[in-house]
């Protein structure tokens, strides 16, 4: 294994989400000299802020024959010992089964909870229609704040021996220097892999809408499953919410090595937050009304939604559609290159792990990744430089790239509402 000057061993990740930062920060606690490169100018630029509906799972979603509670338990706990500071702790969640086209039956999902002592209580709840759901439940569930998880991420590169590289557009010929290389670029993961090298991933380009709905729905989260339909969780903490839908969202979707993304949609994706009007400047037909419609099927109050914002993201699932398991892969695809591909939030930390432990079968290193879980402290974060995170305007012009809007750690005061996003 390469090694730098000072005889510590050298690892590089390409990409600075939540999987590339944390398997980043538990490398340079193990002990090795550590290279990120990130393509745009802030941390947390794409997926890991405009992806996930910020919910963190104990198990209870996935019912499915792949669902591991216990491991979402691992994650669970791991995750929380690391980025627990950026986490909502204990708000309710009311899933409820539909009385057609589910997947899974309300004896089935019930069976599942009891098995696997998930707690929960069986409701009627007034944010569910009866007419369309056979069964209403209600547990705790958490969620991430995506205003505070940047700035947690940032302390994680804090360390002396990261070397962050920022507006860094990493080539696949820049790995003929012999360095050992993780890629965590999610839905762009295969583009510095070959194809006999590269796994098929199922992409889809999806809209997720933005907006107040009602009072009484602050703090709470709503979901139908299992199949296609919606979902309204909290945007942060805010008075907003982000509507989802299995189908309705998708804009388009293919299987292949690399997502392909329609040319009117390019100026969108990942790019963070777009009015309305910003969309019909740009010619984009929004799918709100046919979600929010969609929705109020199975969540009345979703009629009284209004749409302030959309943010719209890549989404890379494994290439069967029937494999709802969402898992994380850390895998070597030869012997000085791996790949980290993200699944759920809390997968990050157990992935993390997982490179470690790979990455000390090249080096020799000892250290025992399960010891480095929340071992990283305020007081390591400082290496006299000041991380950038990104601060997404509520409507940048259309014709100004995304991001070149950015702020420093210093410049963050965590007293301030997520709302300042939104004003």
């Amino acid at each position: 294994m390469k090694e730098s000057k000072n005889g510590r061993p050298v690892i590089r990740f390409i990409g600075a989400g939540i999987y590339g930062v944390t398997a980043a920060s538990f490398c340079a606690r193990a002990g090795y000299d550590v290279i990120i490169h990130e393509r745009r100018s802030f941390i947390a630029a794409e997926t890991t802020q405009f992806g996930p509906a910020y919910r963190i799972h104990k198990g209870d979603h996935f019912l499915d024959q792949h669902t591991n509670p216990e491991e979402f338990s691992r994650s669970f706990q791991s995750f929380f010992r690391e980025y627990g500071e950026a986490a909502a702790v204990g708000y309710p969640h009311t899933y409820g089964i539909a009385r057609e086209g589910s997947k899974t039956t309300p004896q089935q999902c019930l069976n599942f909870l009891d098995r696997h002592e998930i707690r929960y209580e069986r409701t009627n709840s007034r944010f569910l229609n009866p007419d369309n759901v056979a069964l209403m439940i209600k547990l705790e569930e958490s969620f991430i704040n995506p205003e505070i998880l940047p700035e947690v991420m940032s302390r994680k590169l804090g360390y002396p021996n990261i070397n962050l590289r920022l507006n860094s557009h990493f080539k696949k010929e820049d790995l003929a220097d012999g360095i050992d290389t993780f890629i965590a670029t999610y839905s762009m993961m295969n583009e510095l892999l070959e194809d006999d090298e590269a796994d098929d991933y199922l992409f889809k380009i999806q809209e997720n809408p933005i907006g107040p709905v009602d009072s009484s729905l602050i703090g709470n989260s709503v979901s139908v499953f299992d199949g296609d339909f919606p979902s309204l969780d909290p945007y942060g903490l805010t008075n907003k919410h982000r509507l989802a839908h299995v189908k309705k969202a998708v804009l388009a979707k293919n299987v292949g090595k690399m997502p392909i993304i329609p040319a009117h949609l390019r100026a969108v994706v990942n790019q963070g937050p777009f009015t309305p009007a910003q969309l019909r400047r740009l010619g984009i037909e929004s799918r709100f009304e046919e979600m929010r419609d969609a929705a109020a099927e199975y969540i009345p109050l979703a009629a009284k939604m209004s749409h302030e914002y959309s943010v719209f993201s890549i989404k890379s699932l494994p290439s069967d559609e029937r494999d709802l398991s969402r898992k994380s892969t850390v895998r070597r695809v030869s012997d000085n290159l791996g790949i980290l591909h993200g699944g759920k939030y809390q997968s990050a930390v157990l992935a993390a792990m997982e490179v470690v432990r790979l990455a000390n079968e090249r080096s020799g290193l000892k250290v025992d990744p399960e010891e480095l879980v929340g071992t990283e402290t305020r007081s390591r974060r400082w290496s006299g430089v000041s991380i950038p995170t990104m601060t997404p305007e509520a409507a940048p012009p259309i014709d100004e790239r995304y991001d070149t809007a950015k702020i420093r750690l210093d410049d963050l005061d965590p007293d301030r509402s997520f709302e300042r996003w939104f004003k």
